[in-house]
C-alpha cells in the first residue's frame, strides 16, 4: 500500500522492507506472560518448567503459527503446548480469564490486562529479543509536510503512551550502511 502511495504511514512491528521504504523506531517494547494465576495455581515470576507445563494461547506473527517464543525455545531444545491460535489480538485476555492457559504478550498490554481483567503477569523466563515499534513511509513523501506533520504526532503519542523512544530514521534495511536523515 505504501509503495502505491495508497497509504502515507504505517504504525506497527514491520519484517525488512525494500530501499524505497523509511522506517523510524519509535520503542522498543519486551514482552510478558499473562495468565489467570488463580485459575491455574500458580504465582509470579513462572519457571521455565511451569510456564511450559501449561498450554499457550498465541497470536502468531509468522505464517507457520511459530513467534519470538517458539524461536528461542527450539535454541533450548524445548517446545510449548499451544491450544489456540487467533489473528483477534484483543481476545485475548477474555479467553485468559475463563481458562487455565497463559499467553505471552508485549508488556504494555499485559500491564493493561492485568487492571482491567485482574489477570497475574509474569517476566518470561527466558531471554526473548524485545518488539521494535516504527513508523513506515515511503522515501518519496520524506519532504512532505503533512507527513512530517503526521509523524511527530505519532511519536508524541508513543512517547507519552509508552516511553523512551528512538529517534533514528533510517532506511529499512540497515546492511545497507545508509542514513536517512
Amino acid at each position: 500500500m505504501l509503495q502505491n502511495e495508497e497509504m502515507d504511514l504505517g504504525v506497527s512491528v514491520f519484517p525488512d522492507g525494500p530501499p524505497w521504504q523509511r522506517r523510524e523506531q519509535l520503542a522498543s517494547m519486551g514482552y510478558q506472560c499473562v495468565y489467570d494465576g488463580n485459575r491455574l495455581g500458580i504465582r509470579s515470576p513462572l519457571t521455565l518448567d511451569e510456564y511450559l507445563a501449561h498450554p499457550h494461547l498465541v497470536t502468531p506473527t509468522q505464517t507457520d503459527f511459530r513467534g519470538a517464543v517458539d524461536d528461542e525455545l527450539v535454541g533450548h531444545r524445548k517446545r510449548r503446548t499451544v491450544i489456540y491460535t487467533t489473528s483477534r489480538f484483543a481476545a485475548l485476555p477474555l479467553i485468559l480469564r475463563r481458562t487455565a492457559v497463559i499467553a505471552t504478550v508485549p508488556e504494555q498490554s499485559a500491564q493493561q490486562w492485568v487492571e482491567v481483567f485482574g489477570l497475574t503477569s509474569s517476566p518470561v523466563p527466558m531471554r526473548i529479543a524485545p518488539l521494535a515499534i516504527s513508523m513506515i513511509w515511503h522515501a518519496r513523501r520524506e519532504g512532505n509536510g503533512g507527513l512530517q506533520w503526521l509523524r511527530g504526532v505519532v511519536r508524541s503519542v508513543v512517547e507519552s503512551e509508552i516511553g523512551e523512544t528512538s529517534r533514528e530514521t533510517t532506511p529499512d534495511r540497515k546492511r545497507r550502511g545508509r542514513t536517512q536523515k
